[in-house]
């Protein structure tokens, strides 16, 4: 396989990029309409493609290699190169050239990034430990077998909210962090004296910060030192 260079879709060596790029003017050739061009302009990459190789012959033949014949050459491999990259320019720019021909002229086709779906299932929220006003909680997903974060999700946002029974208002309940680790330690604050009713939820996010729904609440007593859940 052909080596690439920063020009991307351009060959490296010399003897690569006079393969490439017969292959190039060949098909543009046959079909220039197919690929958003005109006649005139496969005609002129053509000449500019001959050009090239005719200088890489003379140049590449010890008989004939001279520093003038060189010159010759590099000038006009550089001229194949900005014809080659306008000519893709415009093909990348023509919706109607699929994939499969841009692969057939040499190109590089481009990878679409695949959407991130918004998570469709809620986090499972355990409570681990109490030790005084801080609760450390695990989250779960609901993928069988896996431990870590479920597919597709980026990261989860925690909320908590104090008192006996949790207010359906979402605002009543305040945001505590978000996090790409599956456990996290919520510090409830002074204000939660020990014996105090708390309850944590959480949400699972995609890459795009996209929220899914809100997870069953799960609830503690603010202790008096370190207990585990039980």
């Amino acid at each position: 396989m052909a080596s690439r260079n920063s020009r991307g879709f351009l060959p490296q060596s010399e003897a690569d990029l006079l393969i490439w790029s017969e292959n190039f003017k060949m098909m543009i050739s046959e079909a220039p309409t197919t690929y958003g061009l005109d006649a005139a302009k496969a005609t002129a990459y053509s000449t500019t493609q001959e050009a090239f190789a005719t200088a890489f012959q003379i140049a590449r033949d010890p008989s004939t290699r001279t520093r003038p014949n060189v010159a010759a050459k590099d000038a006009a491999k550089e001229e194949l190169i900005a014809a080659s990259r306008s000519i893709a320019k415009v093909v990348e720019g023509t919706p109607s050239v699929t994939d499969a021909q841009k692969i057939g002229l040499g190109l590089t086709v481009r990878k679409t990034p695949t959407p991130r779906p918004v998570p469709a299932d809620a986090p499972t929220v355990e409570v681990m430990s109490v030790n005084f006003r801080s609760v450390m909680i695990r989250l779960h997903g609901d993928e069988p077998g896996r431990r870590g974060r479920p597919t597709d999700v980026a990261g989860a946002s925690i909320f908590s909210f104090v008192g006996d029974t949790p207010n359906d208002d979402p605002k009543t309940w305040r945001f505590e962090t978000s996090t790409t680790k599956m456990s996290a330690t919520i510090d409830f604050g002074t204000d939660a004296t020990p014996g105090t009713k708390v309850w944590v939820a959480a949400f699972w996010f995609n890459s795009k910060s996209e929220a899914g729904p809100l997870s069953r609440p799960a609830s503690t007593l603010i202790g008096y030192g370190l207990s585990a859940a039980g």
